[in-house]
């Protein structure tokens, strides 16, 4: 598969309002952006020629920028022979989304013990400013753009950052972008199947009630609709 020739802009990376303080880690927020939004396909080889007029980028700093997205197992290192974006495939979905709702549940359950006021506070911000984004009656779901994915991810984040376990939460972080990429994958499959408004207000309101059991429960289910209805989509694994 090739590369898209479409450039993605500064200003639509997540965490653009944090200038990049070298050129490695500008060309690694943009080729971790490409990917996780799904510019860059999976399974699609990197070439260093593309890479290099894409990017605006030397081969060193695509290589170091690469480097660390094979970490993140967002890329693959083939040996002698470059890299490849990391490919899709339904068992790595239901992987992700099991241990997902394993760790997010547990964190969750942890905040709704220890958050504060503040914490509520929080979530009630989030959740207002993603359903002031959200509309059923638009033809591509506010989710699928790249403001609705950074408002998703901040109110999914703000449900669980009172947990005292800072490594629940670096974990939450990685799995969340993992699964993000299959969620946007989604784009031109699923139309307005995505507005989940109705799930984001039930979530909140359990979390702030402090109702651990129909929290818990109501954030388990979220995460495994939104794979199934991935799963579901034949056109998507019969493309990659």
């Amino acid at each position: 598969m090739e590369l898209l020739q479409a450039k993605a802009k500064p200003s639509d990376l997540p965490g653009a309002d944090d200038a990049p303080k070298t050129l490695s880690e500008a060309v690694y927020l943009r080729l971790r952006h490409d990917i996780l939004s799904g510019q860059l396909k999976p399974g699609s080889k990197l070439r260093f020629a593309d890479l290099t007029n894409r990017y605006d980028a030397a081969m060193g700093t695509l290589r170091e920028s690469l480097s660390r997205l094979n970490a993140d197992r967002l890329v693959i290192a083939e040996s002698q022979r470059g890299f490849r974006v990391a490919p899709i495939s339904l068992n790595e979905l239901w992987d992700i989304t099991r241990i997902r709702a394993e760790i997010e549940a547990a964190a969750l359950g942890e905040s709704i013990d220890a958050g504060t006021a503040d914490w509520e506070a929080d979530i009630l911000s989030a959740l207002h400013r993603l359903l002031k984004l959200e509309d059923p009656l638009n033809a591509t779901p506010a989710l699928l753009t790249e403001k609705g994915a950074l408002l998703h991810k901040k109110f999914h984040m703000s449900l669980v950052n009172a947990t005292p376990s800072i490594w629940r939460l670096r974990v939450i972080d990685v799995l969340y972008d993992h699964s993000e990429r299959y969620r946007r994958l989604q784009t031109s499959y699923l139309s307005g199947m995505l507005n989940s408004a109705q799930d984001h207000q039930a979530m909140a309101a359990a979390t702030v009630a402090r109702d651990k059991k129909t929290a818990t429960r109501l954030l388990k289910r979220h995460l495994e609709k939104t794979a199934e209805m991935v799963a579901a989509i034949s056109d998507l694994w019969s493309a990659t």
